[in-house]
């Protein structure tokens, strides 16, 4: 019996081996590769083998035998290398127990499939895995196509030391005659989830962050193929462990307004899978985390005087340094003070309009700051529309009106933005029946002067023996006398001058008859130096943001900064809260964002204003903007006895120097161990005492940008 002749060819690579049936064969160049016994349908002439062939072959005159003998010659037929060819028509096999022999035309046994059986009437065939030298597997029809469709190789995750909130990156190479989809299948500690591969050629990946996942710890991930046979092909199962992030836990909730802490709360940080736990206030030093820990190492003695604190904590874990976390903290430990009030407590006062005032001061300027809204002002238990004004993050209080004689009372009412309060009640007696009466006529309430000679013009209802003034602003204020004897007026018949500092001025003018004191106030500010701008940082070079100004001025209103190139120049404002002043000097650090400027070279200059609208401008200066921090792709260590090599692969165009801190030292400090790179590395030795050591190394560049590496433990 002869059969119809149908071939194909196709290549393809062997991958793996899946081995269901396994059945002897004899091994040669021309396979039995795949067998039909029972199609769907109809057997008779619808039955087939296909052979392959690993070397180009001539088979003419090669023949099949079946278990009863027939005969099925090959005519005519050349297999290429690598090819198939389908012998088809066949009508005599039988589905149980059925034995396939090829023979060349030399009568040589060449293959031999035996004990199949196929009861399932449908289109699933016998079929070697992998082609020609596999064993027998019962899969579905594959004539004139590779038995095994699909190769899966290469899985792999692009980072293995992963922490919670880090991209989990999978990938894989599948080679394959009909891929039609590629799924990526994650255990997320909630069940199996599924995910389509994003294609690139052969390779495939999928990208996830671990954030998403429902646990930390283990995971299992596999890959599934499916191709135009309706086969699934699985890889085994792979896996990636996920550390957790370090988490920070407060005591309490913020107790006051605004998210700010009135009391002292204590910190706590965790993290199940740290070698060690790290944190620090606003950058400066670095401590080890081992118990709940206050302000009591934040900067300017926080823990009293509280501000705005930056806590940055992370932990390194046993394969990386995790990134620095940030938490912004708010403190305000003191209630407002009210100051400098007038009339004072207990004073008599004889002014046809008396002016009532108070200096209400935050304290601290770190502090949240008066809330003006929350400021009032009652006299003689009426709530009084009183002037309100901000200095800084203080404020004053201030209101005029005609008292009749006999006993008064004064109450002031102020709230700062964190929700603190302080109320002042105090007394005073009007009675102007005995006492004289003051005209302040110069200085002006509420002025700004531009000089520091201070014209003084004062008219008197009566002659006084002596007319004084004491400056309440002043820290050692004392009485200063301006006129003896027959004090008919003040510079009314000629000018009279007094010379004030900058600044507020608190002016409490004093008669005196006959055993009389007669009182009368006045408040305005001296603003008679234009700001000097001392100097701005930087001045050229790198530079990743990072900005001082200094300048002398009592009474700064505002602060600018212009920068940019001739394309697109900006402008900022700088908060009088990043300010701290010593004696005269005004110091500001303050951020600019610049990672728009990237590599390129910037200009700026600062504007600083005080009150009276006078404004000193700095020199332009330039910098080219690095924000960009040195990047270390590999660091080793050996020792010998007490020296240790370190060594660095760098990637930093602006490499300024490596140091390190060892932390196990009894006052730790800073200890420079390369200030180049040689083609990217830095290769530097340095001596220990023995015992055991724990290292922090900082790499910076010029714009003091930097990385650390943290955690080197070792001893010798």
């Amino acid at each position: 019996m002869r059969g119809k002749v149908k071939s194909s060819f196709v290549t393809f690579g062997i991958i793996f081996v899946l081995a269901i049936l396994s059945l002897s064969f004899i091994s040669a160049n021309v396979y039995i590769n795949e067998v039909e016994l029972n199609p769907a349908g109809t057997d008779s002439g619808n039955e087939w083998v296909e052979f392959f062939a690993d070397a180009e072959t001539n088979v003419t005159g090669w023949y099949l035998t079946d278990k009863d003998g027939n005969q099925f010659f090959l005519d005519d037929v050349l297999i290429l290398e690598n090819s198939f060819y389908v012998l088809e028509g066949i009508t005599s096999f039988i589905n149980t127990e059925e034995n396939i022999t090829l023979y060349d035309n030399f009568d040589s046994e060449i293959d031999f499939a035996g004990g199949l059986n196929d009861s399932a009437n449908d289109g699933k065939t016998w079929q070697r895995i992998p082609d020609g030298t596999g064993d027998f597997s019962f899969l579905e029809n594959t004539s004139g196509f590779p038995n095994q469709l699909i190769s899966i190789t290469n899985k792999e995750i692009e980072n293995a030391c992963l922490i919670k909130g880090d991209n989990v990156t999978l990938s894989v190479s599948v080679d394959g005659f009909c891929v039609e989809d590629v799924i990526f299948s994650i255990e997320t500690g909630n069940g199996w989830a599924n995910y389509s591969g994003v294609k690139d050629d052969k390779n495939y990946s999928f990208m996830i962050n671990s954030g998403e996942l429902n646990k930390t710890g283990n995971f299992s991930w596999t890959v599934y193929v499916s191709d135009c046979f309706n086969q699934t092909t699985k890889n085994g199962d792979e896996n990636f462990y996920v550390s957790n992030k370090t988490e920070l836990s407060v005591s309490f909730s913020p107790d006051g307004f605004n998210g700010w802490y009135l009391t002292e709360p204590s910190f706590s940080l965790a993290n199940g899978d740290a070698v060690n736990i790290l944190y620090t206030w606003d950058g400066n030093n670095i401590f080890n985390f081992s118990s709940p820990f206050g302000l009591e190492n934040s900067p300017n003695n926080g823990n009293i005087t509280g501000g705005i604190h930056k806590l940055r904590y992370w932990s390194n874990v046993s394969c990386k340094n995790e990134e620095q976390n940030e938490e912004i903290l708010k403190f305000d430990f003191f209630n407002p003070a009210i100051e400098n009030i007038n009339p004072n407590f207990g004073s008599v006062v004889s002014d046809a309009i008396i002016n009532f005032s108070a200096f209400i001061n935050e304290k601290y300027q770190s502090n949240s700051g008066i809330s003006l809204a929350d400021v009032k002002m009652w006299v003689d238990d009426f709530m009084v529309n009183a002037s309100l004004r901000n200095i800084s993050l203080d404020a004053w209080v201030n209101y005029s009106m005609s008292l009749e004689n006999g006993n008064h009372n004064v109450s002031v009412y102020a709230k700062d933005n964190s929700g603190r309060e302080s109320e002042k009640n105090w007394t005073f007696v009007v009675d102007k029946g005995i006492t004289g009466e003051i005209i302040i006529n110069s200085p002006m309430q509420n002025e700004i002067y531009m000089e520091r000679r201070i014209m003084v013009n004062l008219s008197f209802n009566k002659m006084f023996d002596k007319i004084s003034y004491i400056d309440n602003a002043d820290e050692r204020a004392r009485e200063r006398i301006i006129c003896r004897n027959n004090c008919e007026s003040y510079g009314l018949n000629g000018k009279k001058f007094i010379y004030l500092q900058e600044g507020y001025h608190n002016l409490t003018i004093i008669g005196y008859a006959n055993g009389e004191r007669v009182e009368e106030n006045v408040e305005f500010f001296v603003d008679y130096k234009n700001p000097r701008i001392k100097k701005v940082e930087p001045r050229g070079g790198l530079n990743s943001g990072m900005f001082e100004v200094q300048f002398y001025e009592e009474n700064p209103s505002e602060i600018k900064v212009m920068y940019g190139n001739e394309s697109d120049m900006r402008m900022e404002d700088v908060s009088l809260n990043n300010c701290v002043r010593e004696r005269n000097l005004m110091s500001c650090m303050f951020n600019l964002t610049l990672g728009e400027f990237e590599g390129q070279e910037i200009n700026y200059f600062v504007n600083v204003s005080d009150i009276s609208g006078n404004n000193d401008v700095s020199r332009e200066s330039r910098f080219v903007v690095d924000t960009i921090a040195p990047v270390v792709t590999q660091f080793h260590y050996t020792i010998n006895k007490r020296r240790v090599m370190f060594s660095f692969d760098v990637v930093e165009a602006n490499f300024k120097q490596i140091t390190y801190t060892d932390l196990n030292e009894k006052n730790p400090r800073d200890f420079r161990l390369c200030t180049r790179l040689k083609e990217g590395s830095c290769e530097k030795s340095a001596s220990f005492r023995n015992g055991e050591h724990n290292l922090t190394f900082t790499i910076m560049d010029e714009a003091e940008n930097y990385s650390t590496i943290e955690g080197i433990i070792f001893s010798v």
